[in-house]
């Protein structure tokens, strides 16, 4: 028997690194109930680029995929993020 696949969302950022990037964007998750599945980030040390996909389960996740990005809106706009939302 093999385990099935979750429903997933996939956030991906693109930013100038500072502190608290991580932690806020867990946080968002954490704070609508979800459950990070997967995640890795990269700072460019050269550009200062800070990079991030952070993957977590529509189950439990209180808001509608389609609705995370006007949801994540605000924190982005406070790190000055680029970002794409993709649902799976």
């Amino acid at each position: 028997m093999t385990a099935q696949k979750k429903d997933s969302i996939v956030l991906l950022i693109h930013c100038k690194d500072r502190p608290g990037i991580v932690a806020r964007v867990s946080g968002f998750i954490h704070d609508f109930g979800g459950n990070i599945l997967d995640s890795d980030h990269h700072t460019d040390e050269e550009t200062d680029d800070f990079l991030m996909r952070m993957e977590f389960a529509t189950e439990g996740f209180q808001i509608p995929p389609e609705d995370v990005p006007s949801a994540f809106k605000p924190i982005a706009n406070v790190y000055n993020m680029r970002y794409e939302v993709s649902s799976f």
